[in-house]
């Protein structure tokens, strides 16, 4: 299958490490002409392709318009060193540890609830001797 400019400067993105919109934001266009291009719709107009290489002299337009080269000027080529799958880079969240405890907490909490209305609907039940009068059962919380 041939390689579009789309699927490259999709690789260019992420090489980056922004989203389509941060370098849409980046080179002053907007997200949905990134998305148009990367999804083949559209071709990336001479404007649109000046403001990339302004923005990131690296990017070796060879490369990029052809296929043909290194993805960077003087760096990797884009064919043969660049993984093939692509991994989420990992995120350093400042006091996610502690947020996380205190949903783990909040569960636990919401369990004991609906086990205690459950409890309270069971007796309902039995001292009513019909179903008409109390709540419908409630869905288990996993």
């Amino acid at each position: 299958m041939e390689e579009t400019i789309g699927k490259r400067l999709s690789d260019f993105i992420w090489s980056t490490r922004s989203s389509n919109s941060q370098f849409a934001r980046t080179i002053g266009v907007t997200p949905q002409a990134i998305s148009h291009i990367i999804s083949g719709r559209s071709n990336p107009s001479s404007d649109l392709l000046k403001s990339v290489f302004t923005h990131y002299p690296q990017l070796n337009a060879t490369w990029l318009m052809t296929g043909t080269g290194s993805m960077l000027i003087g760096g990797e080529s884009a064919t043969e060193d660049q993984p093939t799958e692509r991994k989420p880079v990992p995120v350093e969240v400042p006091n996610v540890n502690p947020i996380l405890e205190e949903l783990r907490l909040m569960r636990q909490e919401l369990g004991r609830a609906m086990r205690i209305i459950e409890s309270q609907q069971e007796l309902l039940r039995k001292h009513s001797g019909s179903r008409k009068n109390t709540m419908p059962p409630l869905k288990k919380v996993a």
